[in-house]
């Protein structure tokens, strides 16, 4: 069952739900990409199904598919051209001293002999990874964070906390400990705003998903019993 966040005849915004792979593999029952279909069969003559952007299985959150081609050739210039702001909200591991800040780097495909494929920092030969950042709040040893993406790369916010030694709390794969693998990394995609191409703004919003605010409470519960 789709969370839909909105429709039109262009546009179908979803809030994906955890374990869910947006791309049809071997090693999960059912795709997003298969899911899509059932629900709107015209998407088939849409390419790659309509889908503009990718989310990593265990990564919730907002995801733009585009209902025909045209809407699909508009969205996916606006991603190129980095017209669509999006935005992230993570639970990090430690504390971040700066309010705010940048993080740049190269990062390129690693593929293992085993396991899943995943990104190494690679000056010489990568892509340019660009990502901005912002502190909600600090809750013990960890932080909670707004995340802004200037670029487009596989596991990009993943890969670039893990640089900085703040890696995305519970992250199987760039995560230093992964208590609870089911869940996988706190990373939501939490907010798109874009122009149509009749001018008009489009802002959404996706709530995060229950999980990941019960483990907030969590930690702020802790705080409160600490100094109560």
């Amino acid at each position: 069952m789709l969370d839909i966040i909105y429709h039109d005849q262009n546009l179908l915004l979803i809030n994906k739900p955890n374990n869910l792979s947006v791309q049809k593999t071997k090693d999960y029952t059912e795709s997003l990409e298969e899911i899509l279909v059932k629900y709107e069969p015209l998407l088939t003559s849409v390419p790659r199904w309509g889908i503009v952007h990718r989310l990593d299985r265990q990564t919730t959150g907002l995801l733009l598919v585009a209902k025909s081609s045209k809407s699909f050739n508009y969205l996916t210039t606006l991603f190129k051209k980095r017209k669509i702001q999006k935005t992230y909200l993570a639970l990090v591991e430690g504390v971040l001293v700066n309010e705010s800040g940048e993080i740049t780097f190269y990062e390129q495909k690693k593929f293992p002999k085993k396991g899943k494929i995943r990104m190494d920092l690679n000056a010489q030969q990568g892509k340019l990874v660009q990502i901005s950042f912002q502190v909600i709040e600090r809750l013990n040893n960890y932080t909670f964070l707004k995340i802004f993406p200037l670029t487009g790369r596989t596991h990009q916010i993943r890969l670039a906390f893990q640089k900085i030694n703040h890696p995305i709390y519970n992250d199987p794969l760039y995560g230093q400990i992964c208590a609870n693998p089911e869940i996988g990394q706190f990373l939501h995609a939490h907010s798109l705003e874009f122009f149509g191409p009749k001018k008009e703004k489009f802002f959404f919003q996706a709530p995060l998903p229950d999980f990941f605010q019960s483990k907030l409470k969590e930690l702020k519960s802790k705080i409160w019993n600490k100094y109560s």
